[in-house]
């Protein structure tokens, strides 16, 4: 039994609305990859600072400054709030303050004992603070007090990249818009012969509408793994710093295939809408 081929024919290879979509996939998908990860350092950085206190006693006299040191050792120890404690050696607080004295030695200069702090979540700082005060001039602060600047950066970064991939997504539905009406033009004939058969204009969009589909979801795959490889390098090359930075965290692997897909359908929606409104005022 022979069968009538199709009046309007599908593509056998993908079009130049596969890599256009390709491309804005491939910028949605870098841009999601840096919002979550972003914002998977942001967590990260906040829970690593959240329970880090820094003591320091303020004492010019060395004897004096050490026992102070060690009657606050003493005091924090005696708190159930506290999980852990150590005094920092003269060597580390050189590291630290090296950067800001440059080849000054610390034995001609009065630099503080501190005390590296953890403390149980829902600790009362003030409280600490306080405790320590008694003793004499010994200050407690949170390690984080100084990192505002760098989270508010972390959410300046996330917005932007927020924004690039609602700009691919917009972009999606535009370059699936054109395809849409560019078919349509090219098939006027057949669409008229469609209709004088006896087809709706939803079963004539269906039929165009579903090639652009699947261009956009060649060109989502496509995008896809090109952002993943990105993705790999970049947190190869990031490693070899010792930083671990590029981190999506279990949810980001279960967001990415969603967004994927989800640009499908608005590609295949937009065209469709356009398709609809275009054979509405047809003739």
């Amino acid at each position: 039994m022979m069968t009538t081929p199709p009046l309007i024919k599908p593509r056998r290879r993908p079009g130049a609305t596969s890599g256009l979509i390709a491309a804005a996939c491939l910028m949605m998908t870098l841009a999601a990859v840096a919002v979550l990860a972003l914002g998977q350092a942001a967590r990260g950085l906040e829970q690593a600072v959240a329970s880090r206190v820094i003591v320091q006693v303020i004492e010019p006299d060395r004897p004096r400054r050490e026992a102070l040191a060690a009657e606050a050792m003493a005091t924090l120890q005696a708190r159930h709030d506290v999980v852990a404690l150590r005094q920092l050696d003269p060597a580390e607080i050189a590291r630290l303050i090296g950067p800001y004295l440059g080849t000054a030695g610390l034995d001609e200069l009065p630099a503080p004992a501190m005390i590296d702090l953890t403390v149980a979540p829902g600790a009362n700082l003030r409280a600490i603070a306080t405790a320590l005060a008694q003793i004499g001039p010994i200050t407690a602060e949170p390690a984080g007090a100084g990192l505002t600047p760098l989270v508010d950066l972390i959410g300046t970064l996330r917005g932007i990249a927020f924004a690039f991939a609602g700009i691919a997504a917009a972009a999606t539905a535009l370059i699936a818009i054109v395809a849409a009406r560019a078919a349509f033009a090219a098939e006027g004939s057949t669409v008229a012969i469609l209709h004088g058969l006896g087809a709706t204009d939803r079963q004539v969009a269906n039929v165009i509408t579903g090639q652009i589909a699947r261009d956009a979801a060649g060109g989502a795959v496509i995008g896809g793994v090109l952002a993943l490889a990105a993705m790999a390098l970049l947190k190869h090359r990031v490693a070899a710093l010792g930083i671990d930075a590029v981190a999506l965290g279990g949810a980001g692997w279960i967001i990415l295939p969603a967004l994927l897909l989800g640009l499908i359908l608005l590609a295949a929606g937009a065209a469709h809408a356009s398709l609809l409104m275009r054979l509405g005022r047809a003739p």
